[in-house]
């Protein structure tokens, strides 16, 4: 309710109405400015100089810690992710805007295709590719508030996901980093 986010941020209700018509635009400001955070950080890594792999686990690195950081954004996230209420608010406010994810999408999509191009990564569509790697991600990183399910390691999951992602004969990139560690 606003009553609990005024609360929570330390201004009153009315405070609230000043910055935000109502709930739904309060939702929607906060993923975008969430959304470019992530946008940016995920495009800047996608322009490093790592292989295409080692980039998208950087980026699994970055999402997995943003997201512990940020606990309130990952339970909203989270609300938004199992069809709560919350959904329809931000989604309502949306016509074709969808606060930086295409654009996310694009550059972790642009990572796997240069991954393919390499023989580093597994032939595929690269935007499907992308899109069940953002799933995965965001699964994983939002596992917390699953009643009941116990969670992979970090390093766990990142194997899983390289596995996933290279071609069959590919050696761990993201293993061969730590064990030179």
């Amino acid at each position: 309710s606003v009553r609990r986010i005024a609360e929570l941020s330390g201004f009153s209700p009315g405070a609230i109405y000043l910055f935000f018509e109502n709930k739904a635009d309060l939702v929607t400001n906060t993923f975008d400015r969430r959304g470019k955070e992530w946008c940016d950080a995920i495009g800047a890594i996608a322009q490093g100089n790592a292989s295409p792999l080692a980039r998208l686990h950087e980026g699994m690195d970055w999402v997995i810690t943003f997201l512990a950081e940020n606990h309130h954004f990952r339970a909203l996230l989270s609300q938004v992710s199992q069809g709560s209420m919350v959904a329809g608010y931000s989604l309502a406010g949306r016509s074709t805007d969808d606060g930086y994810f295409s654009s996310i999408m694009t550059a972790i999509a642009g990572m796997i295709d240069e991954g393919q191009v390499r023989g580093d990564i597994r032939s595929g569509d690269p935007r499907s590719l992308a899109h069940l790697f953002s799933v995965l991600l965001n699964e994983y990183a939002l596992l917390d508030t699953a009643p009941g399910i116990g969670k992979l390691t970090t390093a766990q999951f990142h194997e899983f996901v390289g596995g996933a992602l290279r071609v069959a004969t590919q050696v761990s990139v993201h293993n061969k980093e730590q064990s030179s560690d």
